[in-house]
This record gives C-alpha cells, sequence and structure tokens, in this order.
C-alpha cells in the first residue's frame, strides 16, 4: 500500500501488483523518464500495456494523449 512519494521502483513495483491500494495523497511516476533514463524494472513496458488495454483504437481520449506526448 503505497503511501507519500512512490518514485521509481516503488512505481514499478506498484504497476506489477495484481491490486494497490493507495492513499488519496500518494504521488506515483516514473521519473527516469524525466532525465532520460529507462526504468529498468519493465516499468516502460508494463505502462505501455496498461495504456493499450485501457484506450483502444478511435478513443476520443487517445487524441488527447497522443497530441499531448508525441
Amino acid at each position: 500500500a503505497p503511501h507519500g512519494m512512490s518514485l521509481g521502483g516503488g512505481c514499478e513495483l506498484s504497476m506489477h501488483a495484481d491490486k494497490v491500494v493507495a492513499a488519496a495523497e500518494t504521488y506515483i511516476g516514473l521519473v527516469e523518464f524525466g532525465v532520460g533514463v529507462i526504468p529498468g524494472g519493465g516499468g516502460s513496458k508494463e505502462m505501455a500495456l496498461r495504456a493499450s488495454d485501457t484506450f483502444k483504437k478511435g478513443d476520443v481520449k487517445l487524441n488527447v494523449l497522443q497530441e499531448y506526448f508525441l
């Protein structure tokens, strides 16, 4: 159960878990991307898999994400 800041490895552990019960004020993120490093625990792969499961082709929200991140 993450509480407070869960960055880097803590975020990757949370992404690989089947269920996460986080506090409302928890800050979770992969800070490695911000400094140009690829996370070593499979965080980038897991993030891409979860995004592809969440957003399907033609979804309105997907267009906003693509414009923002690409």
